[in-house]
């Protein structure tokens, strides 16, 4: 080091340090927040005025699927909607796990098997040959590989449950043809029953008329409220009383319906899409829907499938 020029040892000045490197600005992303109030919903909000699919509607949805979630975990279960009804649920978990968590199955005036005395289930009408290998071709387009190394778990709104057995059914015909019916757990290492079903259905529904054929039950129980304690569908209707009178079907993925004839004669062979749909995804994403009271939440209890 460089003494000073005054000629005293003790005073040292430090060397001037090199300069810095230009430093560039880095840009900070910020994290997308998607709001109820973008422009780009307008058409879809439009639609759902007209149905009056509103807040409660919205929230309920959410509240049911974080039960579906949390009773039939996405590690280990791909989520099919069949038809129309149960889209919106379809959407919210897409929306919440990814395109390849959840699935719509268009299919429409699928009953072929109807329930009977003693819990028994026969065919309701017989399914031909060439339309059985028509179902199944539209099984593999619109399922690719997502189901191919997980469980596979059937979501319908039910009445009667037929359509939701015969689904059942006809996917485990499917996996077996592809040798494929059952899958290993990663939870227990132990061999599963690859299809299950999970039916949504209002407080009318006996859970044993359910249970007792092989699905799961999903049941809404309506709050009791006091009288005067809100105004009457402030909040609009909710999820269950929205999709009984099939308010929420325009907004389904595919617009057209989809029944197995028309599969077998190869008229679905282009399914048209929603736009509304895609629109709904990112809509129930928003961080900003309206609150709903708790007391107005329909509860809804599960019930799993009867172990004969």
């Amino acid at each position: 080091m460089t003494p000073t020029t005054s000629g005293s040892l003790n005073n040292f000045i430090s060397p001037v340090p090199p300069p810095l490197p230009e430093l560039k600005a880095q840009a900070v992303t910020a994290k997308h927040l998607i709001s109820v109030d973008d422009e780009r919903f307008r058409p879809l909000k439009t639609a759902m005025d007209s149905k009056n699919i509103r807040s409660l509607f919205i929230c309920e949805l959410k509240q049911l699927s974080d039960r579906v979630i949390t009773a039939f975990p996405p590690q280990e279960f791909l989520y099919i909607g069949i038809g129309r009804s149960p889209a919106t649920v379809i959407a919210e978990l897409q929306g919440r796990l990814g395109k390849d968590a959840a699935c719509n199955m268009p299919l429409s005036d699928f009953q072929f098997l109807e329930t009977c005395k003693k819990r028994r289930v026969r065919f309701k009408q017989k399914m031909t040959p060439e339309e059985q290998k028509a179902l199944f071709h539209h099984f593999d387009k619109i399922l690719g590989s997502r189901a191919s190394n997980r469980k596979i778990l059937i979501i319908d709104y039910v009445w009667s449950g037929s359509t939701l057995l015969s689904a059942t059914y006809f996917f485990h015909q499917y996996f077996r043809e592809k040798d494929s019916a059952f899958v290993v757990s990663p939870a227990t290492g132990n061999s599963e029953r690859k299809v299950h079903a999970l039916a949504l259905g209002d407080c009318l529904i006996l859970p044993k008329d359910i249970t007792s054929y092989g699905a799961n039950l999903m049941q809404a129980i309506q709050p009791v409220l006091p009288a005067g304690s809100y105004y009457p569908w402030e909040y609009g209707y909710g999820f269950e009383h929205t999709l009984h009178v099939s308010s929420a079907k325009p907004l389904a993925e595919y617009t057209q319906r989809v029944n197995v004839a028309d599969l077998a004669k190869g008229k679905s062979e282009k399914l048209c899409r929603n736009p509304l749909y895609d629109l709904l995804v990112e809509y129930l994403r928003a961080e900003d829907h309206e609150a709903v009271p708790a007391a107005l939440f329909t509860e809804w209890v599960l019930y799993h499938e009867y172990a004969p």
